[in-house]
């Protein structure tokens, strides 16, 4: 007798092993009908239609994947064949529905069969770290809201009872403490925008007294892992304000300063890091040696197409010649992406060294000098790195005769265009081949409101105001 099965799941492979052992041996030897070959099974006959080819009869079983064909002319083993047909669909179906602990959900839906309270029909129960409606999350969609110093006195003290999709909501006042973020937490200070200014009593400050890094991210945190709302001060030497280790979090609305560096990023990290005034520091955004370094090459990854309807971002600072709409394909996003930021009054704005950048909609403003650090001053900065540097104003960088407000360094990639690049010591360096300056870029007074208070918002006169190019939002 020939018999071929097909598994289309290879859950059943074990059994199906089993039975065809016990259908060599003969044991199949049934001479009732079995009147019930359970849910979901349909058998079909196949006529001899005269063409010569073997009759079949085939048991097709949709939901699990499996297929039994018999040659209808080995006739020497048609009895067994035939039982065999149709005490296989039984067995497995008694085997798939098995249920241990009788919640009505067979042991193959089932993720804990010994547990009534664990299957697929349950609720989630918050907080219990246990996955009760076997979806492979545990304690999701739960959001608790955790107050400081309501609940607990200390940020820390907050961070270490919260669960992943917890919020910690900081409430105004100073707090001298390092905090250590944990990944799917959500960390909320202030919800004004910074960036438009902010009263000192609604301030939440997170004061690290001088001593190691303000705020840690772990490795391997998320997108969902955030911190906004905050202003970060007071770091170790040479430490950070904000330090990022092989994680991706959403760093956005904090201002970070008087650190001795305001952001550092390292290791295989993925961040966004937007709308956050980054000042008064050696380096306002450092990203070293950060290996995970995004897809394609910043020359080849546009795809233009001029749109009636823009959606201009949230950002009034877009330099350039003509409003442009621009597809950023998947394939060449960049491993860093560095958005609509105010870094002012460093010694360095941006500093790539062996990574990769997205730096858009950014403000980089007289970033030549901090106390205490010499060496180059320079609004970006680009060392064994690639970025796409767009959208910006780059302006009043760089005090030194090599200084500058774009310097392209060796073994470097860079597409530069749509940017206001203006009065800077040197405007541009550019010592790689691979540097791309596109004649969209201008050199033009930004025309802000009030830089030397501060107020970097552009003036109405301004010649950068919504120009530029405008991305689709990524899906």
């Amino acid at each position: 007798m020939n018999i071929k099965i097909n598994f289309g799941n290879k859950k059943l492979l074990a059994v199906a092993a089993v039975l065809l052992v016990v259908a060599g041996v003969g044991f199949l030897n049934l001479e009732s009908e079995i009147r019930n070959l359970g849910p979901g099974i349909e058998k079909e006959r196949i006529a001899d239609d005269g063409s010569g080819k073997n009759e079949t009869e085939k048991v097709n079983f949709d939901s699990l994947g499996v297929k039994i064909e018999e040659d209808k002319n080995d006739l020497s083993d048609k009895f067994i064949g035939k039982s065999f047909a149709k005490i296989m669909p039984v067995l497995i179906n008694a085997y798939l529905n098995f249920d241990s602990d009788k919640d009505g959900f067979p042991k193959f839906q089932d993720c804990r069969d010994d547990d009534e309270n664990i299957n697929p029909g349950r609720k989630e129960i918050c907080r219990d770290q246990i996955d009760n409606n076997c979806n492979g999350e545990i304690d999701e969609n739960c959001g608790a809201v955790i107050k400081v110093p309501d609940d607990y006195k200390t940020i820390q003290e907050a961070v270490n009872n919260a669960f992943s999709g917890d919020t910690v909501k900081v409430l105004p006042g100073i707090y001298r403490e390092n905090v250590i973020a944990k990944e799917g937490v959500n960390l909320v200070g202030a919800k004004k925008s910074l960036l438009s200014g902010i009263e000192e009593t609604e301030k939440v400050i997170i004061d690290g007294g001088h001593s190691g890094n303000v705020v840690s991210f772990p490795k391997g945190a998320d997108e969902k892992t955030k911190l906004s709302g905050f202003v970060i001060i007071n770091s170790g030497e040479n430490l950070n304000g904000i330090f990022i280790d092989s994680a991706s979090p959403t760093v956005e609305n904090n201002i970070i300063e008087n650190n001795s560096y305001n952001i550092y990023v390292r290791g295989e990290s993925s961040p966004l890091i937007q709308n956050n005034i980054s000042r008064l520091s050696a380096k306002g955004i450092q990203v070293y040696n950060n290996k995970k370094t995004g897809y394609g090459s910043p020359k080849d990854r546009l795809e233009k197409s001029k749109l009636s309807e823009l959606d201009n971002d949230g950002s009034d600072n877009n330099a350039g010649e003509e409003k442009e709409e621009v597809e950023i394909k998947k394939e060449n996003h960049f491993s860093v992406r560095i958005i609509n930021n105010l870094i002012t009054n460093n010694r360095a704005g941006i500093d790539l060294y062996q990574s990769s950048a997205f730096i858009k909609n950014n403000t980089i403003s007289h970033n030549d000098h901090y106390e205490g650090y010499y060496g180059p001053t320079y609004g970006i900065y680009l060392l064994q790195s690639s970025a796409e540097i767009t959208n910006n104003i780059i302006t009043g960088n760089g005090i030194c005769e090599l200084c500058a407000g774009v310097n392209v360094g060796q073994h470097s990639e860079a597409v530069i265009e749509f940017n206001d690049i203006w009065d800077n010591q040197n405007n541009y360096f550019c010592s790689s081949d691979d540097c791309v300056l596109s004649e969209t870029n201008i050199s033009v007074d930004p025309e802000f409101i009030d830089s030397v208070s501060g107020d970097y918002r552009l003036s109405e006169e301004s010649l950068c105001k919504d120009m530029g190019i405008v991305y689709y939002k990524e899906n």
